[in-house]
C-alpha cells in the first residue's frame, strides 16, 4: 500500500515537471482582459483569443466570489506576457488552458490562493489530484474565497484535507 501512494506522488511530480517544462501545445501572448477568474483574453500576433483557465470553477459562496477571484486574477496576469497550455476545448469551442506566467502557473496560483477550486469533473490529468490537495489546505487556511465559511463547512474541509493526507 506504501509503494501505491509513492508511485502515486511520484506520477504527480512528473506530470509537474513535464507540463511546466513542455507545454503540449500553446501560444505565447499578452493578456489584454481579465473577463472573470477563470477566462482572460490573450493577444498573440494579430488575434485576440479568449482562454479559460483548465480545471478550474469559481465556486458560487457568495455574490461577490467571482469579482474577488476576478480581481485575484487579474492582479497575477493583467497586461503580463503568458504562455497557454492547450488542453483541450470543450462546449461551444471554449478553448481550455493551463497558463504560466514565467515560472509560475495561475491555475494553480488561483486554487492555493483560495480563489478557485478544482473541477472534478473536467480535470482528469494526473496534476489535478495535487491541486486538489492544494485547494483542500485553502479551505482549512480559510484563504480566498474560504474566509468566511461556516463552522460546518471547516470541519468538512478539515476532515477532506485530513482524509487526503492518509491516502
Amino acid at each position: 500500500m506504501k509503494y501505491y501512494y509513492f508511485i502515486q506522488k511520484c506520477m504527480v511530480i512528473i506530470s509537474m515537471i513535464i507540463f511546466t517544462a513542455f507545454p503540449v501545445w500553446g501560444i505565447t501572448g499578452t493578456v489584454t482582459k481579465v473577463h472573470s477568474g477563470e477566462m482572460v483574453y490573450v493577444s498573440y500576433g494579430s488575434e485576440q483569443r479568449p482562454v479559460y483557465l483548465y480545471g478550474i470553477n469559481i465556486p458560487e459562496i457568495s455574490e461577490t466570489s467571482a469579482k474577488l477571484s476576478k480581481i485575484n486574477l487579474a492582479h497575477l496576469i493583467s497586461g503580463l506576457k503568458v504562455t497557454a497550455s492547450i488542453q483541450g476545448s470543450y462546449q461551444k469551442n471554449k478553448i481550455s488552458v493551463i497558463l504560466y506566467q514565467g515560472n509560475t502557473c495561475i491555475n494553480e496560483s488561483m486554487i492555493k490562493s483560495g480563489y478557485a477550486q478544482v473541477d472534478e469533473n473536467l480535470c482528469t490529468i494526473p496534476i489535478c489530484q495535487y491541486w486538489k490537495r492544494l485547494e483542500n489546505k485553502a479551505k482549512v487556511a480559510r484563504k480566498g474565497l474560504w474566509q468566511n465559511q461556516t463552522t460546518q463547512d471547516n470541519q468538512e474541509n478539515f476532515f477532506s484535507y485530513i482524509y487526503s493526507k492518509i491516502q
